[in-house]
C-alpha cells in the first residue's frame, strides 16, 4: 500500500458510542449486585460488613430504578424486533413474474425499509443503475438497508452461460453487467459515508438460476438459466407460501456470503476492465522507484509519527496526484519535494498500474514509476528518517518492504 499522511485520525462511528451506551445499564447492575455479593461474603468471613449494606441500597436505589427501567425498555424493543422478523418469516407474499416483466422497482422503494435483490445483470431492476433511484433509496429519512448482488463478468459460470446458454440474448450481456458494477460504484463514490453505510453490493461468481427482489416481506423471483443449471441451484418448492420465501432468503443469504464487496472486485479486475476510465478512485497516486547505476533501489524509511500510514516501513518516494495532474507531472513533482532531485520528465518510465480498495465501496489508483542511474548522494531526504538501499533479492527477502513495492518487484522489476 503506498504511503500518504492522515490529516486526523477517524472518530468513532457514532453506533459505537451507541452500542457503548446500552451497555451502561446493564453493567451497573452487575457492579451493584456484585459488590453486595462481595460484602455478604466479607460479613461471613469477618463478621463485620465493608460497608453499610442499608445505606448503599438506600443511595443506589433512584439508580437501580432507572436501570431497570431502561433495561425493561431495551427488552421490549428487542422482542418487538425478534416478533417483527418472525411476522415477515411467516408471511411472506411471494410472486413469480413472467419473462420481461419487471420488478416493481418505482413502489418498493418508497415503501420498503428492507430491499434485497439478487440478479444476474440488472437488466431486469434497470431503475437501480440511476443515481436518483440509489440516492431515494438510502435516503435519510428512510433509513433503509440495501443489499444488490450481481454476477461476475469474469467468472467461468456467467462467461459459459452468454457463449452457451443465451448468445443471442438482447437483455444483457457480459460488457453490460461490467458496465452496471462500474456505473453503481460511481453512484455509491458520490454518496456521503452514512448514506453508504446502508447500501451494500457484492459480486457473486456462482452461476445463478433465479433472480429474486425482496422489499420487507413481498419476494418476487423470477426463473432464468434453464440450460446450465448446476450444483448451485437452489432447491425451490412449488407452492408460493412462507416456505418459498424461506428458501428464497436462503439462497440470498448463501450467495450474499461469498460474494465480493463491489471495490475489491474493482480491484481484483481492474486490468480485466474494458473501460478502465468508468471507474472513480477516492484518489490517485503516484510512486517512483529509484535505481542505481548498479541496478540497486534506494527506498525510504517511514516516519514513525502519530498518522503516517505504514510508520516506519520501507517504501518508494511519491505522494497524491492532484486534481486534472498527470501522474508522470506528478511524480516529478513529489520526487523533487522529497528528496530534492530534479529529473528530466522522459526519464520517469511506467512500469505498473495498480488499483486497490480502501474499503468495501472505494478504490485508490496507483501509478508506479522507476527512474535509472540515480546517484544516492544527490538526494537529500526532506521525509521519512532516512534512505537505504537494496538488491531487488534482499528487499525481497524483508519483512519491512510495503505491499505495492512488493507486489511490482515481485510481478514486473525482475530483473
Amino acid at each position: 500500500m503506498p504511503f500518504r499522511y492522515r490529516k486526523r485520525e477517524p472518530l468513532p462511528h457514532p453506533k459505537q458510542w451507541l452500542l457503548l451506551l446500552e451497555r451502561i445499564p446493564e453493567a451497573f447492575l452487575l457492579v451493584s449486585l456484585g459488590a453486595m455479593v462481595a460484602n455478604h461474603l466479607y460479613y461471613v468471613v469477618y463478621h463485620k460488613e465493608a460497608f453499610s449494606t442499608q445505606h448503599a441500597l438506600v443511595e443506589l436505589a433512584p439508580y437501580v430504578l432507572v436501570a431497570v427501567v431502561l433495561l425493561f425498555y431495551k427488552l421490549i424493543n428487542d422482542v418487538r424486533r425478534y416478533a417483527s422478523t418472525i411476522d415477515r418469516q411467516l408471511h411472506l407474499r411471494v410472486e413469480v413474474l413472467e419473462e420481461n416483466e419487471n420488478y416493481p422497482v418505482a413502489e418498493m422503494i418508497v415503501n420498503c425499509r428492507k430491499i434485497n435483490i439478487l440478479t444476474l445483470s440488472g437488466s431486469i431492476i434497470v431503475p437501480l443503475t440511476k443515481e436518483e433511484t440509489i440516492r431515494s433509496l438510502v435516503d435519510r429519512h428512510r433509513r433503509s438497508e440495501v443489499t444488490i448482488l450481481i454476477a461476475d463478468p469474469f467468472s467461468e459460470g456467467i462467461i459459459r452461460r452468454y457463449k452457451d446458454d443465451e448468445p443471442l440474448t438482447s437483455q444483457a450481456s457480459i460488457a453490460g453487467i461490467e458496465n452496471r458494477i462500474l456505473l453503481l460504484s460511481q453512484i455509491i463514490g458520490k454518496l456521503s459515508p452514512k448514506e453508504r453505510e446502508r447500501i451494500h453490493v457484492g459480486i457473486y461468481r456462482n452461476y445463478p438460476t433465479i433472480s429474486v427482489f425482496q422489499g420487507d416481506n413481498r419476494i418476487y423471483f423470477s426463473y432464468y438459466g434453464y440450460k446450465l443449471r448446476g450444483d448451485d441451484t437452489p432447491t425451490i418448492l412449488t407452492g408460493a407460501d412462507e416456505r418459498l420465501g424461506s428458501k428464497l432468503l436462503e439462497h440470498f443469504e448463501s450467495i450474499q456470503k461469498d460474494a465480493t464487496p463491489i471495490a475489491r472486485w474493482i480491484e481484483n479486475h481492474y486490468e480485466r476492465l474494458t473501460d478502465k476510465n468508468a471507474v472513480s478512485f477516492c484518489e490517485i497516486y503516484a510512486g517512483v522507484f529509484l535505481r542505481t547505476a548498479d541496478r540497486k533501489y534506494i527506498f525510504q524509511r517511514r516516519d514513525s509519527k502519530r498518522g503516517v500510514v505504514n510508520p516506519g516501513m520501507l517504501s518508494v518516494f511519491g505522494g497524491s496526484v492532484e486534481e486534472k495532474e498527470d501522474p508522470q507531472d506528478a511524480a516529478q513533482r513529489e520526487l523533487m519535494e522529497e528528496t530534492g532531485l530534479r529529473v528530466n520528465r522522459n526519464r520517469f518510465v511506467e512500469v505498473k498500474t495498480i488499483a486497490y480498495s480502501i474499503n468495501n465501496y472505494e478504490c485508490m489508483l496507483d501509478h508506479y514509476f522507476v527512474v535509472d542511474d540515480i546517484d544516492p548522494d544527490t538526494l537529500t531526504i526532506r521525509e521519512g528518517t532516512g534512505i537505504e538501499i537494496y538488491t531487488r533479492e534482499e528487499v525481497m527477502d524483508r519483512d519491512d518492504l510495503t505491499r505495492a513495492p512488493r507486489t511490482i518487484l515481485g510481478t514486473v522489476l525482475r530483473d
